[in-house]
């Protein structure tokens, strides 16, 4: 069955990697007072971010461009213990996910780029100030991280990865004379090596002969396809 490159979408993995304080005391990261130091305060404080994230994000997908999954979140204590189940629910989809759309906070820091190591998708981060300074330790190791200003950059990235898994699925039927790998018409803008552009984009190439073309341009004969070796051929 025939795709169009228009009909691609990219797979969203939204995953939050939250922080919930289990012991009543103020420290450098958590200067208040009151309810706020009572544990389970900071879940209720979570669920709203996550709503709220996740409204933006939605707003931020390109219309018939994305496929949000449904999103992933573990919270990490100040017992300072990363769970073993933490990145297996957060990967749950990653056969699925395209990349990941990741929110981390104060505390879950640990988790979050262990999570980065062993994704191997293109993470977009969440937009806020810290996220620059977050994100430094896997550019270093070499994850495909993005660290967007704003939400409309966000939406800016997503139309980006879409783009880039519509040419990775793509199938270029490439016209060609005999056995050349270059295109007949329009050599001039053609790519020089399909097998770089393959290893690039992810493109396949199909070559089909211009006589060949040509020839299944025009009806069939009642002799069959004239191109058929040892078929009879009109007189």
């Amino acid at each position: 069955m025939s795709k169009s490159c228009l009909d691609v979408k990219l797979n969203i993995k939204p995953v939050f990697c939250l922080f919930s304080h289990k012991y009543y005391y103020e420290g450098p990261c958590r200067m208040t007072g009151g309810d706020a130091l009572q544990p389970g305060f900071d879940d209720v404080l979570n669920a709203k971010i996550v709503k709220g994230v996740m409204a933006d994000l939605r707003a931020s997908c390109p219309d018939d461009a994305c496929t949000l999954l449904e999103s992933a979140a573990v919270t990490a204590t100040d017992d300072w213990d990363i769970d073993d189940g933490f990145l297996e629910k957060l990967m749950e989809d990653d056969v699925t996910a395209d990349a990941y759309f990741v929110l981390t906070l104060f505390g879950a820091d640990r988790v979050w780029r262990e999570f980065g190591r062993k994704c191997k998708k293109p993470l977009i981060i969440c937009p806020n100030q810290w996220n620059p300074m977050k994100s430094a330790y896997l550019f270093n190791i070499g994850a495909e991280v993005y660290v967007p200003y704003d939400w409309p950059e966000v939406s800016d990235y997503l139309k980006a990865l879409r783009a880039r898994k519509a040419l990775a699925e793509a199938n270029v039927l490439l016209v060609t004379r005999f056995g050349d790998t270059m295109a007949l018409a329009g050599a001039d803008d053609s790519f020089i090596s399909l097998e770089q552009a393959s290893a690039t984009f992810g493109t396949s190439f199909r070559p089909v002969n211009f006589h060949e073309l040509v020839e299944q341009m025009k009806p069939l004969t009642a002799e069959g396809n004239t191109t058929t070796p040892d078929a009879p051929r009109p007189t």
